[in-house]
């Protein structure tokens, strides 16, 4: 189980998964205060959008891929992979762009409630790949991924606090860059090891009686 690469790249996907969205559930308020002046109020309204766009992409998102899967148009393998690229490359993109309009309002909003939105298609993805690879184990090690999620997420904030500490407009778009840094390296490390075979070692072995 501890080499098994495609259960590397759930944990991964996980890793980086997280990184991002601890982020935006942490620093949501602080950064559209502190780069946009909105007033606490306001700011608290702003703030509930992207998770009623993240509920909304998972629900859409889970949709098409058993769309996609119960009409054969593409295999599991495919429909995985796609939704955690598209999981974790949309979010990335968004992040990359917040630095360049944070002049523009109505943008930064729009692009601060795409990024948990498109990033909860990965619930389409990794996050339900262990169900795949290993279904007996599927609990056990989707508590696993969410601890390697918790760690990614312990790291992100301790790192965004320390950046934006420093300078605020220069930290911010470091703290940006690098969580687009490690999703595209969750996404890369998933696209090339990724699987939905069952592994050897979660097959139930049967005993032939002599």
């Amino acid at each position: 189980m501890v080499r098994c690469l495609p259960l590397w790249a759930i944990f991964t996907g996980f890793f980086s998964h997280f990184w991002l969205c601890t982020i935006i559930i942490t620093y949501l308020p602080t950064y559209i205060s502190s780069v946009l002046h909105v007033n606490i109020r306001d700011s608290g309204v702003l703030s509930s959008l992207p998770f009623i766009a993240a509920s909304s992409c998972t629900i859409l998102g889970g949709q098409l891929a058993d769309f996609l899967l119960s009409r054969n148009l593409l295999r599991l393998i495919t429909v995985r992979k796609l939704f955690s690229s598209l999981g974790l490359l949309l979010p990335s993109l968004c992040a990359m762009a917040l630095p360049f309009v944070a002049s523009s309002y109505v943008t930064t909003i729009i692009l601060l409630i795409l990024i948990p939105g498109t990033s909860n298609l990965c619930d389409s993805g990794f996050i339900i790949n262990t169900l795949d690879v290993a279904p007996r184990y599927a609990s056990f090690l989707m508590g696993i991924s969410r601890g390697f999620g918790l760690i990614a997420g312990i790291i992100s904030s301790t790192a965004t606090g320390f950046l934006i500490s420093q300078d605020s407009v220069s930290g911010w778009r470091n703290v940006f860059f690098l969580s687009a840094a490690v999703n595209m390296f969750g996404m890369f490390f998933y696209i090339t090891f990724g699987q939905v075979e069952i592994q050897d070692w979660a097959k139930e072995k049967t005993l032939t009686r002599l």
